[in-house]
């Protein structure tokens, strides 16, 4: 985990402390903001990069490194950020189970 937060920080050319505002003097919701723009950054050039190949444990290892710095998600939360591995992790099955889910909602 700690190669592939390296990895997300060494291609946006910004330090690990720089992602999570650490040491500076803000509140935590501007810190989660920083943050979510950062990963939103990397998700861009990752997802142009390597189109086909699944982000899970990069997920994983961002969420746990932003966890370890106090900046955490509520349930549900991150799937709006590009921060949720449910879809991920459902493989070729995830867009029938993502419109049940949908259907059900109405």
């Amino acid at each position: 985990m700690i190669s592939m937060s390296h990895g997300i920080s060494d291609q946006l050319m910004v330090m690990p402390e720089t992602l999570v505002s650490h040491g500076m003097p803000i509140d935590t919701a501007k810190r989660k903001e920083i943050a979510i723009e950062y990963w939103q950054n990397f998700l861009a050039w990752f997802n142009t990069a390597y189109p086909h190949m699944q982000r899970t444990n990069t997920i994983v290892a961002y969420r746990g490194f932003l966890s370890s710095h106090s900046i955490n998600f509520a349930h549900g939360e991150g799937k709006r950020y590009g921060l949720s591995t449910i879809s991920e992790r459902l493989g070729e099955y995830k867009d029938i189970i993502c419109l049940r889910r949908s259907k059900l909602k109405q």
